[in-house]
C-alpha cells in the first residue's frame, strides 16, 4: 500500500512489540539466570523461621512485572495504535478499497 498512515501504523506496532518482547525476555532471563547461578540466595528465607523464600518473592515480582508490561501494551494500543488503525480504515473506506 502506498498509504503513509499504514506504514506508520506498521512501524509503530513493530517498535512497540519489539520493545515489550525484549523487556519481557530480559525479565525472564535475569530471573532464570539468577536462579541458575545464585540458587542459594533464592533459597534464603524472607525472615527467620519463614517458609517463604526469596525465590517465591522474586517469582511474584516477575509476574507483576509482566502484568505491568501487558498493561503498558494495552495503554499504548488504546492511545496511539487504535486511533491510527481507525484512520487507516477510514481512508481505505474513502478510497473504496475492499479488505483483503
Amino acid at each position: 500500500m502506498a498509504m503513509p498512515e499504514f506504514h506508520e501504523l506498521h512501524d509503530r506496532r513493530q517498535k512497540t512489540r519489539v520493545v515489550l518482547v525484549v523487556l519481557a525476555l530480559l525479565c525472564f532471563s535475569f530471573f532464570v539466570g539468577g536462579i541458575a547461578f545464585y540458587s542459594d540466595f533464592f533459597a534464603t528465607p524472607v525472615s527467620q523461621g519463614s517458609t517463604v523464600t526469596l525465590g517465591i518473592v522474586f517469582t511474584a515480582l516477575v509476574i507483576v512485572a509482566l502484568l505491568l508490561l501487558e498493561f503498558v501494551y494495552i495503554l499504548v494500543t488504546d492511545k496511539t495504535l487504535e486511533p491510527l488503525r481507525q484512520k487507516v480504515m477510514d481512508k481505505i473506506a474513502e478510497q473504496g478499497i475492499d479488505r483483503v
